[in-house]
C-alpha cells in the first residue's frame, strides 16, 4: 500500500472498531473524492460520561484504555456514496491497518482531513 499523505480524524471507540474491521463505513455529512490510503488519527474529543458507559456496554472494552491524540493505523477509502434514507454519506473502508506504535502528528489535527506530517 502506498503511503497516506491526508489523514482522517475520527473519535474513539470508532477509530478503534476501524482498526479491528468491525467498522466499514463511515458515516459523514460530506462527500469524498478522496480515494486510496489515509492515516487515521484518533481524535481526542470524548463523548460524555453517559455516551462512553453505554459504548463500553456495547462494545465490550474500556474508553479509557484507548489512546487518543495520535495516528493509530491507515484505511483506504474505496467509495463515498450517498444514503438518502439516512441524509449521510457512506465513506467505504478497506484494508485498515495498525500501526506498531502510535505517531504524533506535526501538525494541528483538524476535524476532517489535515496534513499530518505536511505536504
Amino acid at each position: 500500500m502506498p503511503k497516506p499523505q491526508k489523514a482522517l480524524s475520527v473519535r474513539q471507540p470508532y477509530l478503534e472498531e476501524i482498526l479491528r474491521g468491525n467498522k466499514t463505513i463511515e458515516f459523514r455529512t460530506q462527500a469524498t473524492n478522496t480515494r486510496g490510503p489515509v492515516y487515521l488519527y484518533a481524535s481526542k474529543i470524548r463523548w460524555g460520561k453517559q455516551a462512553e458507559a453505554e459504548l463500553e456496554r456495547e462494545l465490550g472494552y474500556s474508553m479509557d484504555e484507548l489512546t487518543r491524540g495520535a495516528i493509530l493505523g491507515s484505511v483506504e477509502i474505496a467509495d463515498c456514496q450517498f444514503c438518502e434514507a439516512e441524509g449521510m454519506y457512506h465513506w467505504q473502508l478497506e484494508n485498515p491497518q495498525r500501526l506498531k506504535r502510535p505517531l504524533l502528528t506535526d501538525a494541528r489535527p483538524q476535524p476532517v482531513w489535515f496534513y499530518p506530517f505536511g505536504r
